[in-house]
């Protein structure tokens, strides 16, 4: 079970991520607002963070780039996570150091797949090594 850390303005958003996310057995905690995340990130040290990139204050990737700045993210895998298109959030997830993007318009299925996937890099690999 991962603790998975969103951050998205919309409270229907968050609602449906976070059910989406606990019926798949994380751990989820959620924030409507960027104030105070930093605090958050480095108290709970989630296993990832999902960014919305469209904030009214501070968007996603101007929050990671604060979050790498003060070297609170070496152990967390963040995904910025919005409905623009992919090619866009690819550009900008590398720009902005982020390990990857979920679009919104993909759905729930492909949330949980996908933040599943990037949970799996941070498991030990259970095979013998050769």
């Amino acid at each position: 079970m991962a603790k998975i850390l969103i951050l998205d303005d919309s409270p229907a958003t968050l609602a449906a991520a976070k059910g989406l996310l606990e019926a798949a057995g994380h751990t989820v905690e959620t924030q409507l607002s960027p104030a105070g995340l930093p605090a958050i990130v480095h108290r709970e040290h989630p296993d990832l963070i999902l960014l919305d990139v469209n904030m009214p204050t501070l968007d996603g990737d101007q929050m990671l780039r604060i979050l790498h700045a003060r070297g609170w993210m070496a152990d967390s895998i963040v995904l910025l996570f919005s409905s623009k298109p992919a090619a866009e959030l690819a550009v900008l997830a590398e720009s902005c150091g982020a390990s990857g993007f979920i679009s919104k318009r993909d759905g729930g299925e492909a949330l949980v797949a996908t933040v599943n996937s990037y949970l799996e890099k941070l498991q030990p690999s259970s095979s013998p090594q050769a």
